[in-house]
């Protein structure tokens, strides 16, 4: 019998141990998968719906392909997705190339950046195209301190980006805890 208890509780003694071990193990065995992101440049507009709009009129006389009828914008953790429409078709000109412009504001500091109708941007997101097809996406920070000068903006790399008609989507890697809530001035340019 003394001996029969003896084993039991060297089972216990490493039982327990055990236990203990799979139970702080669990989160890391049970975790789920990455969320994917909410915002793909895909040419497929539906993830929009539900994001606030900002709308305007264009000037008279603004050509259609650059004349901005709206825009949405959302920023997360990891990404800044833009969405913009104009009055008629994306870089529908074959032979000249329209861009547009997301001068972006992360740290609303009115001394710095590049100072363009009156922003302070530090961040500048540029969509070339022609013949209805986005030509380069390039994500741009200003690094000079005069803030008049064009060729101070640095490469950072590539947005994905995506245009279907009078729709253009952009999504861009993001620093979102540094810039939760960045202002935004758009310019379409022909």
């Amino acid at each position: 019998r003394a001996r029969h208890e003896a084993h039991r509780a060297r089972w216990k003694i490493l039982f327990v141990p055990f236990l203990a071990v799979l139970l702080l193990a669990t989160p890391f065995l049970l975790s789920e998968p990455p969320s994917p992101d909410r915002f793909t440049a895909d040419g497929d507009f539906a993830e929009w719906s539900g994001v606030a709009a900002y709308e305007q009129k264009p000037a008279p006389g603004t050509n259609l392909a650059v004349a901005l009828t709206g825009f949405k914008l959302s920023s997360d953790t990891d990404t800044l997705a833009l969405y913009a429409t104009v009055a008629g078709t994306w870089f529908d000109d074959a032979d000249d190339v329209h861009a547009l412009y997301a001068f972006i504001d992360t740290d609303r500091n009115p001394g710095s950046g590049y100072r363009v109708q009156g922003f302070d941007a530090d961040f500048l997101v540029a969509i070339e195209g022609s013949g209805g097809t986005i030509q380069s996406a390039a994500v741009r920070t200003f690094t000079g301190t005069d803030p008049h000068n064009w060729s101070a903006w640095r490469s950072e790399g590539f947005a994905s980006a995506a245009v279907s008609g009078n729709a253009l989507e952009v999504v861009v890697p993001w620093d979102g805890a540094a810039s939760p809530d960045p202002l935004v001035l758009l310019l379409a340019d022909d």
